[in-house]
């Protein structure tokens, strides 16, 4: 996969390929293997949802175990010489409960050296097509107001599928994380995080919905207004985006 960017904003109107995905998923004696570049959304995606070359190990059915090792794709952007990670999870199932957890470890982050961030969460079903979603963040390393964790609350109904034509879903968040939780600008959120990343991190909400226009046509908009963890910055971004599945 290739990945364009064209930026209009200037005289220059300038563009950047970059190559983005090409991978090989199988199984080894029941063991499923992932290996090459790829987009890895751990969990929820509060810590890292981006690009990396890696080799992926998932394991289990009932409780179920990952372990990912490689590199960030864009880790150059955030970090210093070494960005290697290591990541690994834990999923288990309790009635309507899906419980997780976390560990992630990038090499020589930052001049304090290697950057770790545990993570503990939960989604429940709470009601007919209602889920609660919960999940705390907690680092190694603090931000300028000593501030090192976070969490995340969610609240979603229902959500679009691509097959089903008409299907629709909502949700909810609220952020409150300190900028050693997640790494670089790789969380899952969709907003402009310029100044918050480097003013401690951000806290506030989002509000999103999708819908199926026609089978395998699927559009999301998202909202979020955020602020950072220090100083006074805000920003509010309005995202769009329509999927085409083939």
């Amino acid at each position: 996969m290739l990945e364009n960017t064209q930026s209009l904003n200037t005289n220059a109107q300038e563009s950047e390929t970059k190559f983005r995905r090409a991978y090989v998923t199988g199984s080894v004696a029941g063991v499923g293997v992932t290996a090459g570049r790829y987009n890895y959304t751990v969990g929820n995606g509060f810590v890292f949802d981006d690009h990396i070359d890696a080799i992926q190990l998932d394991f289990g059915k009932v409780l179920k175990a990952s372990l990912a090792m490689g590199r960030p794709v864009d880790a150059d952007t955030y970090a210093g010489t070494n960005q290697d990670g290591y990541i690994a999870t834990l999923g288990y199932k309790v009635g309507a409960t899906d419980l997780a957890a976390g560990y992630y470890n990038f090499k020589n982050y930052s001049a304090d050296g290697d950057r770790e961030i545990w993570t503990a969460g939960a989604t429940a079903d709470i009601a007919k097509n209602v889920s609660l979603l919960g999940e705390y963040l907690k680092s190694n390393d603090e931000n300028t107001a000593g501030d090192d964790d976070g969490y995340v609350v969610g609240l979603s109904y229902k959500g679009a599928s691509a097959s089903d034509k008409g299907s629709f879903g909502l949700w909810t968040k609220y952020y409150d994380q300190s900028s050693t939780t997640y790494f670089g600008a790789s969380h899952t959120t969709d907003a402009w995080h310029g100044t918050l990343d480097s003013n401690g991190g951000f806290k506030g909400y989002a509000v999103a919905a999708n819908y199926t226009f026609a089978k395998n046509i699927v559009g999301t908009v998202e909202y979020y207004d955020l602020d950072s963890k220090t100083g006074d910055y805000t920003t509010k971004t309005l995202w769009s985006d329509v999927t085409f599945s083939f």
